[in-house]
């Protein structure tokens, strides 16, 4: 990091609680076979239309998760060292008909609630059941204009809907936590073509509030939407918006962190320490790495590693996933000497989706060499 850094003393910024874990705990958890966390998808409804959505609930009919499947995996997860649970994915999972006993059952076994959600069902009532039984909150904010926040959610008036959760978050006391180094409320925004001259007016709001800068730059997985409209944003345009928000946080907060991991100030290597599971039960390294779509990883037609109907522990230790947690003895080009391995290892997910699009099979696509990256 020589390049961008001089000798002053700097601080790691702050990580979200349940949902980002320092690269040592990662590495250790990983040595020791060791799950840090789950990220499980509950339902297929929600209350938003966002373009850049890559879940299901545009086009999937209404569906929900058994709560009976849910319990067992998160039971087996925690026997498996997890030590936090994160819910969402495919719709708004507030909107789960059996949310409040999820969080009570997910508390009950002693692990961290981690809920991503649009904010647009957060009464203050709500609120303070998350609040009280420690849930780590994930909202949704793109844009401080509500034009923008209303079309990139494809629904009028959610910005205002979006605005008056966090209002209600705010006097939860989410801003204040204890550990201003270990927060409770995160911001996941999107960025794209759109909002990206506000990413740094919205990282400067969630710096001085306490609360956890999630920006995902917006990527060409597909979205018809963004494939059409051209919305999403050059390998460039996301270097530059990483060395910009590391310039922000090293002028004005006092943080250092590496610009090269996907995520701005926080690495992403949930293929380690973490397993994603579908409202149905299919397992997965990761959201956007999706074996289960792919007939190289079928037996008999079917898909092996549903966590409903098989062990977690069995699927945790098959080959698959045990090839991702050892991914980098097998990264390709630039990936394969980084100095910066240890905190990085490049977005996997785009990786394999890349490499499926280029007709590679399903191991040499985890592999490929970071196209997004600029160390």
């Amino acid at each position: 990091m020589g390049e961008y850094f001089t000798q002053k003393e700097y601080m790691s910024p702050p990580r979200l609680r349940g949902y980002c874990f320092s690269s040592e705990t990662i590495q250790a958890a990983c040595r020791q076979k060791k799950l840090l966390s789950i990220t499980i998808e509950t339902n297929s409804q929600c209350n938003l239309h966002c373009s850049y959505c890559e879940g299901t609930a545009k086009n999937a009919k209404s569906y929900e998760a058994d709560l009976s499947d849910i319990t067992k995996v998160i039971s087996e997860a925690r026997a498996l060292g997890a030590e936090a649970v994160v819910v969402g994915g495919a719709g708004e999972p507030t909107l789960y008909k059996e949310f409040i006993r999820l969080i009570e059952i997910i508390c009950g076994y002693g692990l961290i609630p981690v809920v991503f959600t649009n904010a647009i069902t957060l009464t203050p009532h709500m609120c303070s059941f998350l609040k009280e039984h420690n849930v780590s909150v994930m909202t949704k904010l793109d844009s401080l204009r509500p034009a923008t926040q209303d079309h990139l959610s494809g629904v009028n008036g959610a910005y205002v809907a979006i605005q008056a959760g966090l209002h209600n978050l705010f006097n939860a006391g989410y801003t204040e936590p204890s550990d201003p180094l270990l927060l409770s409320l995160g911001i996941s925004i999107v960025a794209n073509l759109l909002n990206v001259e506000e990413i740094e007016e919205l990282w400067h709001f969630c710096r001085r509030h306490n609360i956890f800068p999630n920006v995902k730059a917006l990527k060409n997985f597909g979205s018809t939407f963004y494939t059409e409209q051209n919305h999403y944003l050059s390998p460039e345009r996301i270097s530059d918006l990483k060395l910009k928000l590391l310039a922000i946080d090293r002028e004005f907060y006092n943080f250092d962190w590496i610009p090269y991991t996907p995520l701005p100030g926080c690495s992403c290597l949930q293929y380690l320490y973490s397993l994603y599971i579908t409202m149905h039960g299919e397992v997965r390294p990761c959201r956007m790495t999706k074996f289960d779509k792919h007939p190289f990883f079928s037996v008999n037609g079917k898909y092996p590693f549903n966590a409903f109907s098989n062990s977690l522990e069995d699927i945790y230790n098959a080959e698959p996933f045990v090839f991702t947690r050892s991914i980098g003895k097998y990264l390709q080009g630039n990936c394969s000497k980084c100095k910066h391995s240890f905190n990085c290892i490049g977005c996997r997910g785009f990786a394999y989706n890349t490499g499926i699009n280029r007709g590679l099979v399903p191991y040499e696509a985890l592999c490929l060499d970071s196209s997004q990256c600029f160390c």
